[in-house]
């Protein structure tokens, strides 16, 4: 049971890790993204 819940924690922790790099790097790209999805729409 134990190593149930370990898991569970390294997934939660692995989880937002990822998710505070991909929201780092999206803010440090600035406008970029929208540009991206403007010039599709074109």
């Amino acid at each position: 049971m134990t190593n149930r819940w370990v898991q569970l924690v390294a997934s939660v922790a692995a989880m937002v890790t990822i998710a505070n790099l991909q929201y780092g790097w999206t803010s440090s790209l600035g406008s970029e993204p929208e540009f991206r999805v403007s010039r599709l729409e074109r």
